[in-house]
């Protein structure tokens, strides 16, 4: 990613961040932006040198997210990271996602995706999966492709203080109020 286009990425991703915080307003919830720009959270290094200014997290600036909370509204994060330099670095957001909910110890975390979740031969959905099962579901090919490094980012923040990580469907209505009100829930659960 060359430097022009890292800032053409910032630029949209904080529109884009703060058009969240105003549909939230226009529905009576209270919330901030938090961006590279106004008030950064995500310390971050370079991911590596072909991928250019794609970052990882290093540290999470939890102090920002508890005055926001305390001041009672919701925080809308950007997946931007800076490094000690300033430069700014896109980040996966299920990365940047993983990386707070693990600083704050979080009791779960919803990765809301445009798939049902896991999925398996027959293309049912698993309802629960563990570091185990995960391991038999990628040497068997059951996950493959860009699912592989979502499930194991989901186990890791699992593995690290998180109860459960959920990948539910985002393109289902009130999915993630049926995610909190059911026992059963509406996509993967995922725990160590």
């Amino acid at each position: 990613m060359e430097k022009k286009l890292i800032e053409v990425v910032e630029k949209v991703l904080i529109e884009f961040n703060q058009e969240i915080v105003e549909a939230l307003e226009k529905q009576s919830c209270n919330s901030e932006t938090i961006n590279s720009k106004i008030n950064n959270i995500i310390g971050a290094i370079k991911e590596n040198d072909e991928l250019g200014f794609v970052g990882t997290p290093t540290k999470i600036d939890q102090s920002i997210i508890d005055k926001i909370v305390n001041d009672k509204k919701v925080p809308v994060i950007a997946p931007l990271g800076l490094d000690e330099n300033n430069q700014t670095y896109n980040i996966n957001a299920d990365t940047a996602a993983g990386s707070i909910a693990k600083k704050i110890a979080a009791r779960r975390l919803i990765i809301m995706s445009d798939v049902e979740g896991v999925l398996d031969n027959n293309q049912k959905l698993i309802t629960e999966i563990n570091s185990t099962s995960i391991k038999e579901l990628i040497e068997n090919e059951t996950i493959t492709g860009g699912m592989i490094p979502k499930i194991n980012n989901c186990l890791d923040v699992a593995s690290n203080g998180v109860k459960g990580v959920v990948i539910i469907d985002g393109r289902k209505n009130h999915s993630i109020l049926f995610e909190l009100l059911s026992d059963k829930g509406s996509g993967t659960l995922i725990r160590q």
